[in-house]
């Protein structure tokens, strides 16, 4: 059957699987040189691509951030500090963004 993964990233690698490969290349759709350029630029196509959306939601959002905390910490008001490239900065809890 087909695999289900679960993200872009996860799948990509795989089609230089041996048995991918081994079709791609004996019906002479790819070499193995061209696979190997194929994953590599559709790789570095998919971290641009999500490098951007990411950096457009900061711009959108500016200050926001979405985190999961345990229910005893997320009341609205609650302060909290979180950590971040291993730095300590203080947050608030608040009501949910884009939700009525």
């Amino acid at each position: 059957g087909l695999c289900n993964y679960r993200t872009t990233a996860d799948c990509m690698p795989h089609l230089l699987d041996k048995k991918n490969a081994d079709m791609l290349i004996s019906l002479g759709v790819f070499t193995r040189a061209e696979l190997e350029s194929r994953c590599e630029i559709m790789l570095e196509n998919y971290c641009k691509t999500i490098a951007i959306e990411a950096n457009t939601m900061l711009d959108m959002t500016g200050n926001i951030g979405t985190a999961l905390v345990k229910k005893a910490f997320s009341k609205k008001d609650t302060e909290l500090y979180i950590k971040i490239r291993n730095k300590l900065i203080k947050a608030v809890v608040v009501k949910m963004p884009f939700l009525p």
